[in-house]
């Protein structure tokens, strides 16, 4: 099985050398990495190409995973945050070896983040916990770290581009109705920026606002969440 691993990137010299050094360590060694790069105005381009990445151009997230897609040639892809790191050298045979045993073909990974408090960690624990119980009502397939087959990608016709804000949400639930799903009990590493930069009370409150939301309805409502593609560089 060889991996396509995506990383939709702006202005991410910071944070990318650190995924891309962590993915490196894999014993697991069949993939390709491709950076779906929004028009970044730091390194990020040179640094990318200096770990061998295929480079495209992306835009918000949505987009970026389509278009890394569109040249990507694994049977699974692995779609991956650019702040975020894997700290485990065996995540990516450990995922090879769920995927092949359950039949998975669509699924996210477990997050815990990378430097936090007391409270960060229970936060994304419950989180977690969350993820595993829905995971038998609906699937919540969640951006940070998730993946699918090729297959199944082509099959739903990718990210909904239409979306700002739940596409991952959006994808899985398409996804989900043509092929497994299951939350692989293996962990991502998750940076908090997003908490530090919008507030923790603002960033829970969407994600409380979208996740009801997706329970009750289906609907992410892109119109009622603001989101930014964060960048260093803003």
């Amino acid at each position: 099985m060889m991996f396509s691993i995506i990383i939709p990137t702006l202005n991410e010299e910071r944070y990318l050398p650190r995924l891309l050094g962590s993915i490196r360590n894999q014993r697991f060694r069949d993939y390709e990495i491709i950076v779906a790069d929004a028009h970044s105005k730091d390194k990020t381009r040179d640094i990318a190409r200096r770990f061998g990445c295929r480079i495209v151009n992306g835009g918000i997230s949505s987009l970026g995973r389509n278009n890394g897609a569109k040249i990507a040639k694994g049977e699974y892809f692995l779609f991956l945050d650019a702040d975020g790191m894997i700290a485990d050298k065996r995540f990516l045979e450990k995922l090879v070896d769920v995927i092949n045993r359950r039949n998975v073909e669509v699924g996210s990974c477990l997050a815990l983040p990378i430097h936090g408090s007391i409270l960060d960690k229970i936060l994304h624990i419950s989180a977690n916990a969350y993820m595993r119980i829905a995971q038998w009502t609906k699937p919540l397939v969640w951006g940070p770290c998730m993946f699918s087959s090729k297959q199944l990608f082509d099959k739903v016709k990718g990210f909904n581009q239409n979306l700002r804000f739940g596409e991952d949400l959006d994808f899985g639930y398409r996804a989900a109705k043509h092929g497994k799903y299951r939350a692989i009990p293996i962990y991502f590493g998750v940076s908090l920026r997003k908490f530090k930069k919008d507030g923790y009370l603002r960033t829970i409150s969407n994600y409380i606002n979208i996740g009801i939301r997706y329970s009750l309805f289906t609907k992410v409502g892109q119109n009622r969440v603001k989101y930014r593609f964060y960048s260093e560089k803003k």
